[in-house]
């Protein structure tokens, strides 16, 4: 945590440090909106937008779904006809 605070820390000095000498961070936040590189989050749904919150949205629950949803160890003990207390090598032993 620490090596990735202070690398932050150092990529900030770094751009502050490669600022022209006439233009100071207000100045520099002040042309970046004005080119609307300061919004975060973009809520309006578009298809032919890629990089949106209903597309993250979409691409984390197919993400969560594929790590959590298709725990297949339990279906395959019960489907090869064992019974429950012969799974516990599958990681179900709550006898």
């Amino acid at each position: 945590m620490t090596i990735m605070l202070s690398g932050l820390v150092v990529a900030f000095i770094y751009a502050l440090y490669q600022l022209p000498e006439n233009i100071g961070l207000p100045e520099a936040w002040q042309i970046a909106g004005n080119a609307q590189k300061t919004q975060v989050l973009d809520w309006h749904f578009d298809w032919n937008d890629r990089y949106n919150v209903w597309s993250g949205l979409l691409g984390a629950t197919f993400l969560f779904l594929s790590y959590f949803g298709t725990d297949q160890s339990l279906p395959m003990v019960q489907s090869a006809g064992l019974q429950f207390g012969d799974g516990c090598i599958v990681d179900y032993c709550t006898e």
